[in-house]
């Protein structure tokens, strides 16, 4: 998991499930720009004992957000910012800014 993030994957899950006659199997899921494609293909053939890979295309939606330092008193930490959408009706938090943690 760490080496496809660093190979460039933008995000990586493992599935635990049965596979056929019950044996157990890991589903490894990877988002990644077009550009890194084979070479985290690569990377899944050298590192795991799969013999086939499915890839799909995919389209992906981004809001745009801001990276915030916040300290506290016990340490600095990071915050995802959002500013909400301006149009939205019956909502009261239109217009207004949302903020989450950061994590690595």
């Amino acid at each position: 998991m760490e080496r496809l993030l660093e190979a460039g994957a933008l995000d990586v899950t493992l599935e635990s499930l049965l596979m056929k006659k019950n044996r157990p199997g890991t589903l490894v899921r990877v988002i990644a720009k077009p550009e890194d494609r084979e070479a985290l293909a690569q990377l899944m053939f050298a590192e795991t004992s799969t013999l086939g890979l499915r890839i799909y295309s995919a389209e992906r939606r981004v809001k745009e957000r801001h990276t915030l330092e916040v300290e506290s008193r016990t340490a600095r930490s990071g915050l995802k910012s959002l500013r909400t959408d301006r149009t939205r009706l019956n909502t009261k938090t239109a217009g207004s800014s949302r903020a989450r943690p950061a994590f690595p």
